[in-house]
């Protein structure tokens, strides 16, 4: 109690006192921080709320798997040629693979995409040989699609697919010739495509070759032939 003040008003301002710093004790302890409370989503929303958060995530989901597979897929089909021509390409020259930057020889360099590509060399007149495998974009759906779309439309965008190109660079002066092994399902379209297929060479028979198979020369080759 205050010296000064009467006893009933020194009463009174006390009570007043303790009313007022209770009520503030009590609303500083009831009023919790904004900031912690917005933390807690959970309690504004359910599962329910997050469809499009689920459709955006399971596309991905889905784009991402595809590409793996695809890409896997690629990559088998350009290894199992590897594989079946190893033999063929090593007893044929002395380098067969791409030396990489670790002094290593890879038999077998993805150069992006669908493509992958090998090297050979060490031939007598043979300066080099160059292997590219461009396969369709398996693992990028999107470019697949489009792939296929653009050349149902457009002649110029069609695609034959799966392609191995092996491309000789001889170190002497050859005569040009013009030989080729194709599908019989694959001629009509290779017909639009190179008119040197028309042209120049004409259809050899052999004996040793598949019916599905035709083979192409503007040389003379014996009608037995060993492959």
């Amino acid at each position: 109690m205050h010296p000064l003040l009467p006893e009933s008003l020194a009463s009174i301002y006390s009570s007043i006192l303790t009313s007022s710093d209770a009520s503030t004790t009590a609303s500083v302890a009831a009023t919790p921080s904004g900031f912690i409370e917005n933390l807690k989503f959970w309690k504004r929303h359910t599962w329910r709320d997050f469809y499009f958060e689920y459709g955006v995530l399971s596309l991905i989901s889905l784009y991402y798997l595809l590409h793996t597979l695809g890409k896997n897929r690629n990559q088998s089909l350009a290894q199992s040629w590897i594989r079946a021509h190893r033999p063929v390409l090593s007893s044929q020259f002395a380098q067969f693979g791409i030396p990489s930057v670790d002094g290593r020889v890879v038999s077998l360099s993805h150069d992006g995409s669908g493509v992958y590509e090998t090297f050979a060399t060490g031939r007598l007149n043979v300066h080099r040989l160059w292997v590219e495998i461009r396969l369709n974009s398996r693992h990028d759906l999107v470019a697949w699609m489009v792939e296929g779309v653009m050349g149902f439309l457009y002649e110029g965008f069609a695609a034959y697919g799966d392609v191995v190109e092996v491309v000789v660079d001889p170190s002497c002066d050859w005569e040009g010739f013009t030989w080729s092994v194709v599908k019989k399902g694959k001629m009509r379209a290779l017909r639009d495509k190179r008119y040197d297929l028309v042209c120049i060479p004409k259809i050899v028979q052999n004996q040793d070759i598949s019916s599905q198979i035709l083979l192409h020369s503007d040389l003379s080759l014996p009608k037995s032939i060993s492959i």
